[in-house]
């Protein structure tokens, strides 16, 4: 899923957009942060780590290496 999909499913859902981030300031709930990283040869690779931010502290974060995987864990947080 792409992040318009996303953002559709959670409001579905009817999750409060203040609970989560998918490219904004950290806040106190779900983020979702891309990094851009370089191997050896100066090939770039993206990174999108999701997890639970609380207190300044980072909970159950998972690294994805597809854009699509970290908006389905997202998703797949908010559901259960």
């Amino acid at each position: 899923m792409n992040k318009q999909q996303l953002i559709e499913k959670l409001t579905g859902l009817k999750i409060n957009p203040a609970d989560y981030s998918l490219d904004g300031p950290f806040i106190e709930g779900v983020m979702l942060e891309r990094t851009v990283n370089y191997y050896s040869d100066n090939k770039q690779y993206d990174e999108w780590r999701v997890f639970e931010h609380e207190r300044g502290n980072r909970y159950t974060e998972k690294i994805f290496y597809s854009e699509e995987g970290a908006y389905n864990d997202v998703y797949e947080r908010f559901k259960k």
